[in-house]
């Protein structure tokens, strides 16, 4: 709800994206670490403001998400040009998706039987860094979802890729990320 009331007040300068752990209350999918004690809580909240969940963001040609979008998931929907890139409204597709026909298509991929998000079809809330890496579908993203290395944030390159791993054992790590500078 305090995230909620932060995109409320500040409806320019804030987005809510939609993550794994979201998923349970708003789907039928109990695979992550439900909160039974709190459900009807979380529930109620996270379906109140459900019109303010997004899938991505995209800020000076970089794409922020919960875990990442690969080239995979968005060829699954449809949302890549003849050229294999994505096409220029798969974000905000993806986002009406969202809002018109629940969040069902971002629990799981038919390709991966392991459920734990290491294939490149996964969705933008399930996919891993290493399918991530090989499969990425933007050159700059900046997701959370997997604390990786030294559990730190993280950036890697991979095949013309960067990928900003924001998730860290240290919950008290910000990022501040001048997009007119290399990083």
């Amino acid at each position: 709800e305090e995230i909620c009331d932060l995109v409320y007040k500040f409806p320019n300068k804030v987005d809510a994206c939609v993550g794994n752990h979201d998923l349970e209350y708003i789907t039928d999918d109990m695979t992550n670490t439900y909160q039974y004690h709190a459900m009807g809580m979380i529930g109620r909240a996270i379906k109140a403001n459900l019109s303010l969940l997004k899938v991505a963001v995209e800020y000076d040609n970089y794409v922020f998400s919960h875990a990442g979008i690969s080239l995979d998931f968005l060829k699954e929907f449809d949302l890549l040009r003849k050229d294999g890139k994505p096409k220029k409204t798969a974000i905000n597709d993806l986002n009406e998706k969202l809002q018109y026909n629940g969040a069902g298509f971002l629990v799981f991929s038919p390709y991966d039987m392991t459920g734990y998000g290491e294939h490149t079809s996964q969705s933008p809330s399930w996919i891993r860094p290493n399918s991530l890496l090989k499969n990425a579908a933007y050159k700059n993203q900046v997701v959370g979802h997997t604390a990786i290395g030294d559990g730190k944030i993280a950036y890697y390159t991979y095949r013309g890729n960067n990928v900003i791993f924001t998730d860290s054992e240290d919950k008290d790590l910000f990022l501040i990320l001048d997009t007119e500078k290399e990083i």
